[in-house]
């Protein structure tokens, strides 16, 4: 029997469940189990031996697991223990059920055993059906899932992010964006629709992960975003009591100092055990954390494993670490907490998202498959990494999306950000004191994507890349005329681009490969040995200076164009990088760190040497321009290493990213976000 009643309230064995009217409470497979022997032998008594044998077969189990299964049975079916309408407990007995109890098809009972008997194969039956006409939809379908409703949860002018549901589905927890990197964690009462702020402070919170029986909320936080601080992006781990925090905001409670290692990932193990990343200079192991005495151990650790996201599902007792490996192709590492056993398989992204680099799959709460989110789509992922599409009405990127619990629904943080391109203009040498601030424009402003402006060499124009034909493309403004200049096929993420010298073409590095796109728009693709991941610098008219994929290795070459040949200066992940003449290397490594490399040694900039700089910084006549995460533009002389701090006029705080520098006009080009909104929605299934 899948489904029966017992007195109002439906008892559905397939989805785990107990429902009254609207209210859904989910149970374990045992606690049903009970329940279901019980309502089998509605009226008589069922020894704790006859519940042992036929809930726990060969399965040696603490003393009162039986006395656990009868609380949760109570408290679901709103008895009293004290005054028993329900189950009734019998002293040294058992227990009998005393309710009426009725199938769904409206008969008294539920009759003996034996009819139950016909009932579960009935249902197996039935169940094999049911996964052949799914196999049938599935295929008939081309592999594609679908939702025909979405349903707004929030609809403020904030940003809200990381949604995440209480374990029985009531509760969605979220972020709500404040400005200046700050936020404050909220969670809505999916069921008055009622919100609540937890948090009493503001602070910089990553996304919230609930205990098991959903009592404590645990989640990272950092003191600020823009602070120098010798460990980049320091993250400690803190929680909240969650009644409390309904009640009012509380104070969060720090669970581990971000000293030496800097934390992420959480997920509950437990009531009393959470897993996480600890991060430190590029590598990243999994501990675990005792709540009651705050000791930390390991749950694994491999050389070179930088992790990027950690699932974990309560259901099959499996954590999942996301990681890139030295081809820069994402991998889940399966680890077996029981056995400590792990397996490695690689995920099969689709080519249309081959430029994505950042996967956070979780695990699907009713099977064995996760779920992740790529521009405006979500996917399932199955155990072999083969990625399913969802179909639904969006038109915006996707962000963290949440499986429900219960129901088959999705929530996700849904919404667009405007990048605008930008331009700082000055009088003299550089903008060096307060009252010579450069002047501030928008150069192009849309409601899309427009960034990593580069000036054209002859100062003819400027080319960026912009999504306003839908996907990325390069666009080209001359004389004050603006024209998409690349046509290229398919939504492929565009990795960097250059000018040529002669300032007649460009190169592009896009999905692994190195295209010269000429200035009537035509593009020829370059024969390289190897996966080109970026483009730094045109040396001379036929060298280039490269971030490649080399024998499944990241590396750092000098490549020329002509005859194909390379020079490796470096082994290892860069950001960024730029070669003076004097052949001495400048970049920025995994760390965010400001690296030199000569001839004898690489070392960092011993002026930068405790700071972390931005995502890109310019080479130009002998300075090295560049932007640092505390809000300082700086320019340094190679040779004399004489640093000059750069006043400019207030900036966003959230993102400015150098594009170009133009000493001799006096004027540098700049990325900024001109606008955001995100809001959380759900994905419904009707």
């Amino acid at each position: 029997m899948n489904e029966f009643f017992v007195n109002n309230f439906r008892v559905d064995m397939l989805r785990s469940q107990i429902i009254n009217q609207a209210d859904v409470r989910s149970m374990e497979p045992r606690v049903l189990q009970v329940l279901l022997l019980l309502a089998q032998n509605q009226g008589q008594v069922v020894s704790h031996q006859e519940i042992l044998d036929a809930v726990w077969p060969d399965v040696v189990i603490e003393g009162n697991a039986i006395q656990r299964c009868i609380v949760q049975l109570r408290k679901a079916l709103n008895d009293d223990a004290k005054n028993q309408t329900i189950i009734l407990t019998h002293p040294k007995k058992g227990y009998s059920l005393v309710a009426e109890v009725s199938a769904q098809d409206g008969q008294t009972s539920l009759d003996n055993k034996s009819q139950f008997r016909y009932w579960r194969w009935s249902v197996i039956v039935l169940v094999f059906c049911l996964f052949l006409a799914v196999l049938y939809f599935f295929y008939s379908q081309e592999n594609k899932l679908s939702f025909n409703k979405l349903v707004p949860i929030t609809a403020t002018d904030k940003k809200e992010f990381y949604p995440s549901f209480s374990p029985d589905g009531r509760y969605l927890a979220f972020n709500r964006y404040l400005g200046g990197c700050q936020s404050q964690i909220w969670a809505k009462d999916l069921r008055s629709k009622k919100e609540y702020l937890l948090t009493k402070d503001v602070g910089i919170y990553g996304q919230v992960a609930w205990s098991p029986d959903g009592t404590q909320l645990a989640f990272s936080q950092k003191d600020h975003c823009r602070k120098q601080q010798l460990l980049p992006n320091c993250q400690s781990i803190t929680s909240i009591a969650f009644f409390l925090a309904l009640g009012k905001p509380q104070e969060t409670s720090l669970l581990l100092s971000c000293t030496e290692k800097s934390y992420g990932g959480i997920n509950w193990i437990t009531n009393e055990r959470i897993a996480f990343i600890a991060n430190r200079n590029g590598h990243g192991d999994i501990h675990s954390l005792s709540i009651g005495t705050g000791e930390v151990s390991s749950l694994f650790s491999q050389a070179n494993l930088n992790p990027s996201a950690l699932t974990y599902s309560q259901r099959n007792k499996q954590l999942v670490i996301t990681f890139m490996d030295a081809t820069n192709k994402p991998n889940l590492l399966f680890l077996d907490l029981d056995t400590g056993e792990s397996k490695t398989i690689g995920l099969n992204v689709p080519d249309v998202l081959s430029g994505q680099l950042w996967w956070d799959p979780i695990w699907h709460p009713h099977k064995d498959s996760f779920i992740v989110s790529a521009k405006n789509s979500l996917f399932e992922i199955t155990l072999e990494g083969n990625f399913i599409q969802y179909e639904f009405p969006a038109a915006q990127n996707i962000h963290t999306p949440a499986f429900h619990p219960v129901s088959a629904n999705i929530a996700a943080s849904m919404g667009v950000v405007d990048l605008d391109i930008g331009e700082l203009g000055w009088s003299g040498s550089a903008p060096t004191d307060a009252e010579n601030l450069p002047i501030q424009q928008i150069l192009h402003r849309s409601i899309v994507e427009d960034y990593n402006a580069q000036y054209q060499p002859n100062n003819k124009g400027i080319a960026f890349i912009s999504h306003q034909s839908g996907d990325a493309q390069i666009w080209l403004e001359q004389n004050g005329e603006l024209s998409q200049l690349s046509h290229f096929h398919q939504n492929f993420r565009i990795n960097s681009y250059l000018w040529s010298q002669q300032s007649n073409a460009l190169i592009v590095a896009r999905k692994g490969r190195l295209q010269l796109l000429m200035l009537d728009g035509r593009s020829t693709p370059l024969k390289t040995p190897f996966s080109v991941t970026d483009v730094f610098q045109w040396l001379d008219e036929s060298t280039l200076l490269l971030s490649v994929v080399h024998e499944e290795k990241r590396k750092l070459v000098q490549f020329n164009i002509n005859n194909g040949n390379f020079n490796t200066l470096y082994n290892g992940i860069t950001q960024w990088a730029q070669l003076t003449p004097n052949n001495h290397l400048y970049f920025i490594d995994q760390q965010h760190r400001l690296m030199m490399k000569d001839n004898k040694h690489i070392a960092a900039v011993s002026l930068l040497e405790n700071e972390r700089v931005n995502q890109k910084f310019i080479y130009k006549q002998g300075r090295l321009i560049l932007f640092t995460q505390n809000n300082q533009l700086l320019s340094i002389d190679v040779k004399t290493l004489q640093q000059s701090l750069w006043q400019l006029p207030k900036l966003n705080s959230e993102y400015f990213v150098i594009n170009d520098v133009d000493i001799d006009k006096g004027r540098l080009l700049y990325s900024t976000v001109s606008s955001a909104r995100k809001e959380i929605v759900m994905f419904v299934q009707q």
